[in-house]
């Protein structure tokens, strides 16, 4: 009879805790699922070497700059969708001080920025702002794709950690430079470097309740 006493005991003594961890485990499946019906897509601009004003002679950067302005007017008006979310982003390539380059990302991201607002209207508790500085992601998606006979050894040094301290220039460049007497960071400059001198708005979307609710009245019993 003690046993059994000492086991319920013991049970009611453990609900709270798994009635938390219940409710713990149903707020993530929550976030989850927000995460998963939730799209990201991605529009870019380029700039010239160490340039921050807005060309729209470069490249497609006059098409890009419409698009991203009836892109945005088009989802704002669609009651199917929300934008939740709305970051910019402003990146450079290696070449340069460390300095320089930081002005450059930063105020590459504050041209596009300011670009868009003066044209849309967008509330600023969905912005974010992202610096991201050198654009190390893009440039080795660059050669992970292409047909380099040295791809494996640039992705090394592509991968490994900046071992430099403070404003020092980043130990991945010096490594780059160093290469074939300093061919491989010719060639890169020549076919990437232009790419990389960008700043990009990133629009995170999901479906409205409307839309859900006519999901739902579509969905058979």
């Amino acid at each position: 009879m003690l046993r059994i006493y000492t086991i319920i005991l013991c049970t009611l003594a453990l609900l709270p805790l798994q009635n938390a961890y219940a409710q713990h485990n149903q707020r993530v499946d929550s976030i989850l699922q927000e995460k998963r019906e939730q799209k990201r897509e991605e529009i870019r601009i380029h700039f010239r070497v160490a340039k921050t004003n807005i060309d729209k002679s470069y490249m497609d950067n006059e098409e890009t700059l419409d698009r991203i302005v009836d892109w945005v007017n088009e989802l704002q008006s669609d009651s199917m969708i929300n934008v939740v979310a709305i970051e910019f982003c402003g990146a450079c390539s290696p070449e340069g001080s460390v300095q320089f380059n930081r002005y450059l990302s930063k105020t590459r991201l504050t041209r596009l920025e300011d670009y868009v607002r003066d044209r849309i209207e967008i509330p600023e508790e969905i912005i974010t702002r992202s610096d991201h500085y050198i654009a190390w992601s893009e440039l080795k998606d660059f050669v992970v794709n292409s047909d380099l006979e040295n791809k494996n050894e640039i992705l090394e040094i592509l991968n490994s950690e900046n071992t430099s301290k403070g404003n020092k220039l980043d130990s991945r460049i010096t490594a780059l430079k160093a290469m074939d007497n300093g061919k491989t960071w010719i060639m890169l400059l020549n076919r990437y470097f232009a790419h990389l001198r960008n700043a990009y708005m990133v629009i995170v979307t999901k479906k409205s309740e409307l839309a859900e609710r006519l999901e739902e009245l579509r969905t058979p019993i």
